[in-house]
């Protein structure tokens, strides 16, 4: 299975293979977010075919201007039949010298085959057809590893840079590791490059062995530009993972056309409801039973020991450099007189839990004075959950409650 070059650097993260620092983008919007790279930056088209910088699917933007004019000229292309989805934004590199290194099997010799060449950035047949002495092959046993010596004698045979031996060592040893631990049929890399900021893997071209497919749940041969719209299966045949997850991609790829048709990216689909209290009543406390977080107290129905009057408990504040702790309530009934209507400054609350944890309202206990009034109200905004359009995908989106702590009567 061919890899998109995104997806061959991200296995490049995982072997340490030093490569630009890059942002992947699906849609103009994403433009909008922190692109967190250094101008100038490669713009780079995503598809699985050769000639894409030659078709214009490669270009260097110096601004943020150019980048958005090059994303939106890019995105969206056909080159060579394949239509970009997806762009790569790269941090332009200062190349001092280019080379090729690949990884593969060469199946006649049942032998690991790695060419190198100091002639990288340019058609790697074209070197093999007209200058066959400048690409270097060498066979490794799949049961011997490549060893330090035979990496330097590769450099040296290959007239690689001896001044970056040890950077190009490492980073030729990774790659090995990544193409026989990561069950890769192909490793390429064009260029291989010198650059100010050392030896780096400019580029990707990666095939996974598809028998290891299911060691790779991250990636999805699911190409939208094949017009795939459903799988068909053999009776008697079990239905494998791969197709499970084509299917997923398919329906996917069927909802995020639909929504990108009818939404803007962060459009709200279906409105969290909007809920304002504004009678939301605060009782400040200056000392609660131990071993308990003020926090422990939500939920809990309390009741004044000298007032009479419950309430419930539904939501709480810890103390704070500036405020005491704070119990917001929903006061339910009266107190025995009939003229209370809310607790008593200094009275101790109880709750209706195991144990009848215990509360002082005001400043009764003296762990912290009030800086306020004890007890009033304010107004507490809740935002209920709602479906929004992020990224293609219809996402249900919880945010946080927002009370606020005003004390005005």
């Amino acid at each position: 299975m061919d890899l998109f070059e995104y997806q061959g650097k991200s296995l490049y993260q995982k072997f340490n293979i030093n490569h630009p620092n890059s942002k992947l983008i699906k849609n103009l919007n994403d433009l909008n977010d922190p692109i967190n790279l250094n101008f100038p930056i490669v713009v780079k088209a995503q598809v699985q075919v050769g000639g894409r910088g030659k078709a214009g699917g490669i270009k260097v933007a110096k601004d943020i201007n150019e980048l958005t004019q090059y994303s939106e000229e890019i995105l969206g292309m056909d080159i060579k039949g394949h239509k970009v989805e997806i762009l790569l934004l790269e941090e332009a590199s200062n190349i001092l010298e280019e080379y090729y290194i690949s990884f593969t099997l060469d199946r006649s010799e049942k032998k690991y085959l790695i060419m190198l060449s100091a002639k990288g950035g340019m058609d790697i047949e074209q070197v093999a057809e007209e200058n066959p002495d400048d690409l270097v092959k060498f066979h490794v046993s799949p049961s011997e590893k490549l060893t330090s010596s035979t990496i330097s004698e590769l450099i040296n045979k290959a007239n690689l840079n001896k001044d970056h031996e040890e950077s190009l060592s490492e980073i030729i040893e990774n790659l090995y590791l990544m193409f026989t631990e990561g069950d890769c049929d192909l490793v390429e890399v064009n260029p291989l490059a010198i650059t100010d900021n050392g030896v780096m893997a400019l580029d990707s071209k990666v095939s996974l062995d598809m028998n290891a497919k299911y060691k790779h749940p991250y990636f999805d041969d699911f190409d939208p530009n094949n017009s795939f719209y459903r799988v068909l299966f053999r009776p008697g045949y079990s239905i494998q993972s791969r197709e499970l997850t084509t299917l997923q991609s398919i329906l996917q790829n069927q909802v995020e056309n639909l929504a990108r048709a009818n939404f803007k990216q962060g459009s709200i689909v279906v409105p969290g409801e909007l809920v304002v209290d504004r009678q939301y009543n605060f009782v400040k406390v200056s000392s609660f039973t131990n071993n308990l977080q003020i926090t422990d107290y939500v939920g809990k129905k309390m009741t004044g020991n000298s007032s009479g009057i419950t309430a419930t408990v539904v939501n709480a504040a810890a103390l704070t450099a500036t405020d005491s702790a704070t119990l917001f309530v929903k006061y339910e009934s009266g107190g025995d007189t009939n003229t209370a209507q809310t607790f008593q400054e200094g009275e101790t609350i109880t709750a209706d839990s195991p144990g009848n944890p215990t509360a002082i309202v005001g400043v009764s206990g003296n762990v912290k004075p009030t800086l306020s009034d004890a007890m009033g109200y304010g107004t507490a905004v809740t935002v209920k959950e709602g479906i929004y359009f992020i990224n293609g995908t219809l996402v249900k989106k919880m945010l946080p409650d927002y009370a606020g702590r005003l004390s005005f009567k």
